[in-house]
């Protein structure tokens, strides 16, 4: 009977439950050693960088929310698992970046969503952290971006070419200056996030960090689905 309950508990906890890819990124920290509990509960942990996004990992989001946890050791020499931060995630979304900032003892996350058809080779995504607006002119795109939102951009440049864009805040007048810029290397099989900041020594300024992912090629994934016969077979032509 108590086992009957026990089970009843356990699928009452779980249909609010939903699973959730996501990769991670830490902003003001070189690396943090972070774990998160799969479906039986067993702990998996993984490391976090601030100049990569993580490997893809998979958790349950309970009442819409994914938990972090990480290693508390004790004078003893034991570790433990605490709770580090929670990060709320929608429910219409299935695949997400998370992105960590903040000190560590006050962490703060940002959530991104990441659609198949955001993953794309040769894109841009741009993420605003800066309290306030910031322009974008690159060629092809010009946008107002908002403080907090984020905006997508496919470049209609030649593979391992050369673009390079601009960024504004505006002035006290109501109009806008310059504030710093980009150039980037075109690489059809590498999309490229890049997050606005303030200059922590100028406030007319912003600075950007990018992060790049290797996503495949079209072309390539056309090539992975010949068998390995046929491929013989047309290179021995």
């Amino acid at each position: 009977m108590l086992s009957f309950f026990i089970t009843l508990a356990t699928l009452a906890a779980n249909t609010s439950a939903k699973e959730i890819k996501f990769r991670a990124l830490c902003l003001n920290q070189p690396e943090l050693e972070l774990g998160i509990r799969d479906a039986t509960g067993k702990i998996e942990s993984f490391k976090v960088y601030a100049h990569a996004l993580s490997p893809e990992k998979i958790t349950l989001a309970r009442a819409g929310k994914i938990l972090l946890l990480s290693i508390d050791k004790s004078l003893a020499g034991k570790v433990n698992w605490k709770p580090f931060l929670t990060a709320e995630v929608s429910t219409t979304v299935s695949s997400v970046v998370l992105i960590i900032s903040g000190e560590p003892t006050a962490p703060k996350t940002t959530i991104v969503s990441d659609p198949p058809e955001r993953v794309q080779g040769g894109s841009l995504r741009l993420l605003n952290t800066c309290p306030y607006a910031v322009g974008i002119n690159l060629p092809g795109f010009k946008k107002i971006l908002a403080s907090g939102t984020e905006t997508f951009f496919q470049p209609s440049l030649d593979h391992e070419s050369y673009g390079q864009g601009q960024f504004y805040t505006s002035n006290q007048s109501g109009g806008w200056r310059a504030a710093g810029g980009i150039r980037w290397l075109q690489l059809n099989d590498i999309r490229t996030f890049w997050f606005i900041a303030p200059d922590p020594h100028d406030s007319n300024l912003v600075t950007v960090h990018g992060i790049e992912e290797k996503v495949p090629h079209p072309t390539l994934v056309e090539v992975l689905k010949i068998s390995p016969k046929d491929a013989l077979s047309q290179a021995n032509r």
